[in-house]
Parts: C-alpha cells; structure tokens; sequence
C-alpha cells in the first residue's frame, strides 16, 4: 500500500506526523525514526534536534567592516526543518543590540546531519569595545527555534562567545576565502601524526 502510493519518500518534501493511541516500545520508536517523524501526539518522542557544532570568525573586527563567518550546524533529529528558518546574529555590548539576519537560504534547513553555512557578513557602523556575540534560529512566524546547545538562553538567542570592535580597517577579511577554503570539512577529531618511516 505504501510503495503504490509513494509514501516511502513522503518526508522529503513534507512533514510526516504521527498519531499513537499508547506510548510506543523500542521497536516503535525505531520505526518512528525509519519514517522520520517530525511530531507525535505523546511527549518525550523524537522532534526537531539543531545543534550548534562550531562558528567561526575573527575575534578583532571593523566597525563598517565585513566579519568572515563559519557556522556548522548539525541537525541530530529525525527529520529536516520544514517551513521558512532564518539565522540571526546580534552583537551585543554598551548598553546596545546590533542585530543582522544572514542571508542563508531557508532550504539548507531541509538537510538532514551537517549543515555549514558561510557568510561574508556585512556590519554595521558601530561604536569601539568589546562585543557578545549571540545566534538565534528563528522560525517563519518570528517564534525562536530552541537549540540543543548547553549555553544560557536569552529571548531565543544563545551566547557564543566576544569579539572586539575597532574603527582599524581590515581589508584583509574581505579577501580572506581567496586563500582559505570555507567548504572544507570539520574532522570530528584531530588528524593523527603521520608515522615516520
């Protein structure tokens, strides 16, 4: 019934729901996951799981400059992220918020495992010091993505570290992918030393 009607891929494109009558056995949960279920009726099942991995950039930047960004996001649960996300940062320090929405595609949400993204991303003129950098995954309707990431949480947006703003230019940065591949990968573990012969 199920191949004749396609349902096999179904996930791809949409979200697949399921409805249980009693909370499910391992064999069930197993098979939730096989069909990569996105929600359930019944709590504590397998839903949206992002996880921040890494992000990378300078820790010194230009006011009006341009901040190289990595960010390695992993997507552990059992389905991709349907519907529109948008990633945000915000630089926050004296007393002011400087928020910038990252001009990601919403469909790298649509993949499932790693999901790395690279942004030359435009700041704005803003005054000298010492800056928190926050991320937030915001869904279509503004409501902020709760993130699997063991930092504190402030209004949807998780702290990920600093950074510090001067008005020094760094022309340096916006060439700095011309001579550093930003689609290499992330080894989960540092490569070994070769062996000598």
């Amino acid at each position: 019934m199920m191949a004749e009607q396609s349902l096999q891929r179904h996930w791809l494109r949409h979200p697949v729901y399921a409805r249980l009558d009693t909370p499910p056995d391992e064999e069930m949960k197993e098979a939730l996951l096989t069909w990569h279920v996105r929600a359930c009726n019944l709590p504590g099942l397998p839903g949206c799981d992002l996880r921040v991995r890494r992000l990378t950039c300078p820790s010194a930047l230009s006011s009006a400059g341009v901040m190289p960004l990595r960010l390695w996001l992993m997507n552990a649960g059992p389905s991709p992220l349907y519907g529109e996300h948008r990633i945000m940062l915000r630089l926050r320090g004296f007393g002011r918020s400087f928020d910038i929405t990252l001009s990601a595609d919403p469909s790298i949400f649509l993949k499932m495992s790693d999901i790395v993204y690279n942004e030359m991303v435009q700041l704005p003129a803003m005054p000298a010091g010492d800056y928190t950098l926050l991320l937030c995954c915001l869904r279509g309707d503004g409501n902020p993505l709760r993130l699997n990431i063991d930092r504190q949480e402030e209004e949807g947006y998780y702290s990920l570290g600093s950074m510090t703003v001067d008005d020094q230019p760094r022309p340096e940065l916006y060439a700095i992918w011309d001579r550093y591949y930003p689609e290499g990968y992330y080894p989960l573990e540092d490569p070994k030393e070769p062996c000598a012969e």
